[in-house]
This record gives C-alpha cells, structure tokens and sequence, in this order.
C-alpha cells in the first residue's frame, strides 16, 4: 500500500463526478453527471444520478472513466456500471473501481488571472497527430480567459459552450509576437465559481503530445505578460 494513496474510501458523500463512458476502450463517450453516496465494497460505490440510473437499467456492466475534484487535485479511475440500485433510494446506481486512483495536482502549473480573446474550433486529426493549421471556417466558441498558465486556461462567458466535444483547437494571443494555435481538452464544466459577472466556467488543458516546444514558448509569453502588465500597474 502506497503512503498517501486515493481510496473510494476518502471520498466525501454528495463529492460531485464526472462519468464519462469508454468506446472501444477510449474516452469518448457521453458524459454524465453523478454524486457519490456511500460504499458498498472496498472497490464499489454507490452513485446518485437520474440519467445513469436510466442507463444502467439495462442489465449491462458499462466501462466508464470517472473523475472528481478533492482541494487541489483532479482524481481519475476506471471503473463500471454496473446496474441499479433502488434499495438506496433515488436514482441510485452501483459503480466499480476497475483500475487505482490516480491524482494529478490542480496547481501544477501557476495559473495568472488574465484576460485574453480564445477563439475554439472544430479540431480535425490532422490537427491533433500534426502541428496544427490555420483554420477554416468560423468558431464554434468565443470567450475571455479567467486565467491563463503553462498548463491550460480557465473561460469565462455569458454564452453556454454548446458541444459534445472533449477536443478542440484554441487560438489566442498573449502578445503582439506571441500568437497560439493549440489542441485543448475540455476538463470541466461550470456554473462559473470564479466570478459572478459571467454564468459559466471551462477549464481547458494544453495537449502539446505533438508540439512539445509549445509548451516553453506558452510559459515564457505568460511570463513577459505578467512582466509586462506588473510594469505598467507601476507606471500609473
């Protein structure tokens, strides 16, 4: 056993999931929201959720990627519907762990409140197993980071994203000379608890798998940025 170790459980009743069902072994299912209730077992848990409750009444175990938020960290598994639980009370339904807990620190990359245009479109394989090229057509979304790091970006907007895509292309500028075309990865959805002028919240991260220089170039314009708009507050 592994000192500090994520356990089912550690994890905190009503603690909100992101259930998101796998295809051919891949991450690119529907999504679902849950909250978690109690343990059944040391590796099953019981989850509250109309629409997996509605889902799971068919009988069949369904492979799922589960996520959720404790402090810091972003919590990943694998895990399985697997049926119905009505002797719990509402719409509750039976999930198991199929794989460990794995925790990824939610401040690993400093994140700098700032305020840039992001313009996301559609994103084509040749975008994600290449360097990405200018694109064609309009956005699909518009909005205004809330802040920015090395690692991703947190919008803001007024406007609901409305897509079933965990992956798109992002293009924004953190400087005259500092202009980006990046994939992204959506993490998160939310009623925007960062602040009260806007109605949502998206939290972003950077896949640089195949434009790992990005990556350097991303945290250097962030850092004159910073730089540049701490000098300026000087000035005045």
């Amino acid at each position: 056993m592994r000192k500090n170790q994520m356990y089912l459980k550690f994890v905190e009743r009503d603690t909100r999931m992101k259930m998101q069902m796998k295809a051919d072994g891949e991450d690119t299912g529907a999504e679902y929201d849950a909250s978690f209730y109690d343990l059944d077992t040391d590796l099953t848990f019981f989850a509250r959720s109309e629409e997996l409750y509605d889902l799971a009444d068919g009988g069949e175990d369904l492979p799922m990627n589960i996520t959720f938020w404790l402090r810091e960290n972003m919590y990943t598994f694998d895990g399985k519907l697997v049926g119905v639980a009505p002797h719990m009370g509402g719409h509750m339904v039976l999930v198991a762990q199929t794989s460990p807990i794995s925790a990824t620190s939610r401040r690993s990359d400093t994140r700098n409140e700032m305020r840039v245009p992001v313009n996301l479109y559609d994103i084509s394989p040749d975008d994600m197993s290449g360097h990405p090229r200018a694109p064609d057509g309009a956005p699909v979304f518009t909005a205004e980071t809330f802040d920015v790091s090395a690692g991703g970006f947190c919008l803001v907007s007024n406007e609901p994203l409305i897509s079933d895509r965990l992956l798109f292309l992002a293009e924004f500028s953190l400087s005259e000379k500092s202009d980006f075309l990046l994939p992204v990865k959506l993490l998160r959805r939310g009623d925007c608890p960062q602040t009260v002028l806007y109605h949502y919240d998206y939290g972003f991260l950077f896949v640089f798998d195949n434009v790992p220089a990005e990556r350097a170039r991303v945290a250097t314009a962030i850092t004159d940025a910073v730089f540049r708009s701490r000098l300026a507050s000087r000035v005045r």
